[in-house]
């Protein structure tokens, strides 16, 4: 399995989170992602909103970075 191909979510967890009605889901350990940005919630500091984009075979710069950790 290619670690830089979009990946199938692990496991659909919108019954079983904190937060009603977010759709979350947990992803595979081996995943890429990009963090596009971090929320912090008003109503409860200690959590926050993480938006992620998974990495392409395409990211070229992406896939760069993740050889140069792996390389490490």
């Amino acid at each position: 399995m290619d670690p830089i191909d979009p990946v199938v979510p692990f496991a659909d967890i919108r019954n079983h989170n904190y937060l009603k009605g977010r759709k979350e889901m947990l992803i595979p350990m081996h995943a890429h992602f990009r963090v596009e940005d971090i929320i912090r919630f008003q109503e409860t500091p200690k959590f926050f909103e993480v938006h992620l984009t998974i990495v392409s075979k395409n990211d070229l710069k992406a896939i760069d970075m993740i050889h140069r950790i792996e390389d490490t």
